[in-house]
């Protein structure tokens, strides 16, 4: 009876220590997360142990890396983890190197034969690559810029900041810009937490060049006056004009003054701005074809001047010619 008695109660303590072994399993455990980059290398250490005598890594329910002097000195590793993973037989801890996404998940060990209460969350994320800012969207008074970056590979998220002369504008991939401040540098900032990437702007709301055209604006007896011009949208700002004749640069400026004796060669003009350029080119003479029309009223009055004077002389002569002013039989 007392026997039977003393097995019941040691039952029931074997019970309740193995209750109690839990709960303070579960209260004393931690998930120790690790963050690393694509390519990069993480090192686990079982805590709060100093030397081991047997100790295996597991992945969810897969071996990683075993070491039991029971079976074997050797060190063995599984899986695709063989040729980049190191388990050190004092220690316990484990490198895993040439990490991967399908590396992320979680780890656990058992030293000694007991499951060790902290387990390893690892998380492997792709380096911020290409980042890039585009214009998305514009109106008369705004323009939106959008800011994207892919990882090195597959696909990831990324925190995005917009920065201005070095001060903090705002977050997210958008960014709404008034057009009379299109004359300052834009910086995106795309991050996560192994890696960030930065790139700047400026300009790239600016519209394109377009419908450049050449036309005479004045005109002499000498030179021929050229005037380019280009259509922007508005609000686009000024342009740059450059004069070239045969591949030579000739001069900067809308204008160009050509004299009459080059009137058969062809003249381009380059329009451009921070974002876009376009030429036209034309012949001169087909733009300074006739002469101005004061010219043109300054040639008949001398000619008719002229014949004036002529049909004046030859009376004048016809009237002293004749003797005594009769005319002869």
């Amino acid at each position: 009876m007392f026997r039977s008695l003393f097995a019941v109660v040691l039952e029931c303590l074997m019970v309740l220590l193995y209750l109690i072994n839990n709960i303070l399993f579960y209260f004393t455990s931690a998930v120790k997360v690790h963050i690393k980059v694509v390519n990069g290398d993480v090192t686990l250490s079982p805590v709060g142990i100093s030397t081991v005598k047997s100790v295996v890594w597991k992945f969810g329910i897969n071996k990683v890396a075993e070491f039991d002097p029971n079976f074997s000195e050797e060190v063995h590793i599984f899986g695709n983890y063989e040729g980049r993973t190191t388990l050190n037989k004092e220690t316990g801890k484990i490198t895993i190197l040439k990490l991967t996404p399908s590396d992320s998940g979680t780890f656990s060990v058992e030293v000694d034969s007991v499951l060790m209460p902290d387990s390893y969350r690892l998380e492997v994320l792709e380096a911020v690559n290409n980042v890039t800012i585009i214009k998305a969207d514009s109106s008369n008074s705004s323009c939106e810029l959008l800011c994207t970056a892919k990882p090195s590979s597959g696909e990831a998220s990324f925190n995005y900041v917009w920065i201005k002369n070095g001060q903090f504008l705002s977050n997210g991939s958008y960014l709404t810009v008034n057009k009379s401040h299109l004359s300052h540098s834009y910086t995106c900032n795309a991050s996560n937490p192994v890696s960030s990437k930065s790139t700047t702007v400026e300009d790239i709301c600016k519209e394109a060049v377009n419908n450049v055209d050449i036309r005479k604006a004045d005109s002499s007896n000498s030179l021929c006056e050229l005037l380019c011009e280009a259509m922007p949208s508005p609000g686009e700002g000024s342009l740059n004009y450059v004069w070239i004749k045969n591949g030579q640069f000739l001069s900067n400026g809308s204008h160009l003054d050509v004299s009459n004796s080059d009137l058969s060669h062809s003249y381009t003009c380059n329009a451009s701005n921070p974002v876009s350029w376009k030429i036209t080119t034309e012949k001169a003479e087909d733009n300074c074809k006739g002469r101005p029309i004061g010219a043109i009223v300054g040639t008949t009055v001398t000619g008719i001047t002229l014949i004036g004077f002529g049909v004046a002389m030859y009376l004048w002569k016809k009237i002293t010619d004749a003797p005594n002013g009769k005319s002869g039989e």
